[in-house]
């Protein structure tokens, strides 16, 4: 298991931390409001370093401080000798955020998310 916590952008997080990650093992990275912005930039660069997305848990911090998230990826497949890179060349040209060829079940999760986001906006 490998966690991170305010450190960068999901997707340059993703570079960093999956890299370390063991087959079948887990990366968990806890983010803020802007999580379903940085899961859709993302998916390729977790799709690249053979993490898959496996689970997202939401929660609200106590007097209406905001919203905050853990999104678990799964790592499944080994990740190629390129990455990660040095972390200057990850910072400067981050992989790019284009849809993964496998990422169907992802665009599922992210209307789920959003659609849930909208009933518990309105029932407030």
């Amino acid at each position: 298991i490998v966690t991170g916590r305010a450190v960068a952008s999901l997707n340059i997080l993703s570079e960093l931390a999956l890299a370390y990650v063991k087959k079948n093992g887990f990366f968990i990275a806890m983010k803020g409001q802007n999580y379903l912005e940085e899961l859709e930039i993302s998916n390729n660069s977790i799709s690249k370093m053979g993490g898959k997305l496996d689970k997202i848990y939401t929660y609200s911090l106590p007097k209406d401080s905001g919203n905050r998230c853990i999104i678990t990826i799964k790592k499944e497949k080994t990740t190629p000798n390129l990455y990660p890179r040095m972390y200057a060349k990850i910072k400067k040209n981050p992989l790019p955020g284009e849809k993964a060829p496998d990422s169907g079940l992802y665009y599922l999760w992210i209307r789920k998310i959003r659609k849930q986001k909208r009933i518990s906006t309105h029932n407030r």
